[in-house]
């Protein structure tokens, strides 16, 4: 699962299609990029 959520994600900020933090609401998923290995972990 952790490849499938790494993958999606780069594809969608290659495509410049994240959701910007302002519209994100109390109750949603979300992903941080961790900068030591540029991997895409549930937050």
């Amino acid at each position: 699962m952790q490849t499938e959520l790494h993958d999606y994600y780069n594809q969608l900020e290659v495509n410049n299609q994240l959701m910007p933090l302002e519209n994100i609401a109390i109750g949603d998923f979300g992903v941080a990029k961790y900068s030591e290995d540029n991997r895409w972990y549930r937050a």
